[in-house]
């Protein structure tokens, strides 16, 4: 008998490198780290807004790893993913998934971040459109999720904007807390 868990593993992912419109996005490589780094630093502003501070010495290698899963997360379901910019080809941001958390008719996205040199162009809108797409023709997932830190009032407006409306959890950690919004699929 085949587990849940199991066959989250077996079915179909996230393909290893996709397209949009101006941007090319794949998994990240060894030699993408110090610049993955910089576009963590520039985006650490958000901790001030949310009280989140990272702990970690390098929360970028962590997640190239895969030290940084959920709750009895599968290192094969997580994917830390390079954005860049099509013309260029410079890093401009990335993207953190894991394939069936909180459930397994859940795509997570554990973190989006475009530099902010980057941002109010629409990078992220694309980003997240062109996922949403991958995902329902990957079948099998009903929503995707994030968790948003309450008081990040930039965010919340971009997700809501992205079709994440509906609540499904608020985690209170004492000195930050965060809100889990999910998006309904078309399968």
């Amino acid at each position: 008998m085949i587990s849940h868990m199991d066959h989250d593993i077996e079915r179909q992912q996230l393909p290893s490198a996709w397209k949009s419109e101006r941007l090319m996005v794949r998994d990240a490589i060894e030699k993408d780290l110090p610049e993955l780094r910089k576009v963590y630093d520039e985006c650490s502003y958000i901790g001030e807004l949310t009280g989140y501070h990272d702990e970690s010495k390098d929360p970028m290698l962590a997640e190239f790893r895969g030290e940084a899963l959920p709750p009895n997360g599968k290192r094969e379901l997580q994917r830390l993913q390079s954005i860049l910019e099509s013309r260029t080809q410079d890093i401009i941001g990335y993207l953190v998934s894991y394939h069936g958390f909180p459930d397994h008719e859940t795509f997570w996205i554990a973190a989006l971040a475009i530099r902010p040199e980057f941002q109010r162009q629409k990078f992220g809108n694309e980003v997240i459109s062109s996922l949403a797409k991958h995902i329902e023709e990957l079948g099998g997932y009903s929503k995707m999720g994030i968790a948003v830190g309450v008081g990040n009032d930039p965010a919340m407006k971009f997700w809501s904007t992205c079709g994440f409306t509906e609540v499904i959890k608020t985690e209170d950690f004492g000195a930050y807390a965060t809100t889990w919004i999910v998006k309904k699929l078309e399968n």
